[in-house]
């Protein structure tokens, strides 16, 4: 797994309160909700190199597509 899809698993399974996630679930579908997308992109845009907005989280709801705008805003 890439570092940022590691840094991103690691925020996603403190705020939802998951361990072992693969990076292919939805962040909906295993009890992510708005409110919280919101907590969670503040925590990745504390730990990653690049900056990403909510709607991000909401058009790319898995670890695996949410690292492709992270690794392609980094410079």
């Amino acid at each position: 797994m890439s570092p940022q899809r590691e840094q991103i698993r690691s925020v996603w399974e403190l705020a939802l309160g998951h361990g072992n996630l693969t990076g292919d679930e939805s962040f909906f579908a295993v009890g992510g909700h708005s409110l919280l997308a919101a907590q969670v992109t503040a925590r990745i845009n504390r730990v990653a190199p690049a900056r990403i907005a909510v709607r991000d989280l909401f058009d790319h709801s898995t670890v695996t597509s949410l690292a492709a705008p992270i690794a392609s805003r980094t410079v």
